[in-house]
């Protein structure tokens, strides 16, 4: 929930600029859902993602699974994973 809160802050222009949010960017996860599910399993280097049950059947292990896919899509693209 947090991670969500400083995201939304995050992409906030003012609250980013007053609260200097910039230094969490590469801190923050992306938010996990179906569609962001589809799209890392569809994007990532040999594809090994467990399946996507659903938000509520998410567990530590396999969301750190789909955030390390995201961070190295990220590194990739020179990118910060939350974006």
């Amino acid at each position: 929930m947090i991670n969500i809160f400083l995201r939304d802050a995050f992409y906030t222009t003012y609250l980013n600029l007053y609260y200097k949010l910039e230094v969490v960017e590469y801190l923050l996860e992306i938010p996990l859902d179906s569609i962001t599910a589809k799209n890392l399993r569809d994007n990532y280097p040999g594809s090994k993602l467990p399946r996507w049950l659903g938000v509520k059947h998410l567990s530590v292990e396999i969301s750190d699974c789909y955030q390390n896919a995201a961070n190295e899509i990220a590194q990739i693209k020179s990118i910060a994973r939350v974006i």
